[in-house]
């Protein structure tokens, strides 16, 4: 998913590297609990290469949960030390607050965001 992905981006070769590592990091030891992880920032999408400070990254997690966001902020803020990645985390009943409340956040998301990441299995709804 992440290189079909970054396709519609202009990410340089250094920021591919670090997403690629955060998300084996998510996949290894976050797969429990988080459900999407969403590139967006006014820049990801321009035809020409741009110089970032950072990347802004929006990691949807099953529920809300203070001590796993901590320690997934901790591990992905490590994970490369040239490419910051600005984190959000949410749980998906807060991202769904923001989608009904339209915020300015939720739009900026929708309308500029890359999905680079969706645990399906996280997703499906679970019967009785």
């Amino acid at each position: 998913m992440l290189h079909e992905a970054l396709k519609q981006t202009n990410l340089t070769a250094e920021e591919t590297r670090a997403l690629e590592k955060a998300l084996k990091q998510v996949k290894t030891k976050f797969a429990k609990v988080v459900t999407n992880a969403v590139i967006y920032g006014s820049t990801i999408k321009q035809s020409e290469p741009v110089k970032r400070k950072d990347l802004n990254v929006l990691v949807i997690m099953n529920q809300k949960d203070n001590d796993v966001a901590r320690s997934l902020e901790e591990v992905l803020e490590q994970v490369d030390k040239k490419i910051k990645l600005d984190l959000k985390i949410l749980s998906l009943e807060e991202y769904v607050a923001e989608a009904h409340l339209e915020s300015s956040f939720y739009r900026k998301v929708t309308q500029e965001g890359v999905e680079i990441y969706k645990n399906d299995e996280l997703l499906e709804p679970v019967s009785s």
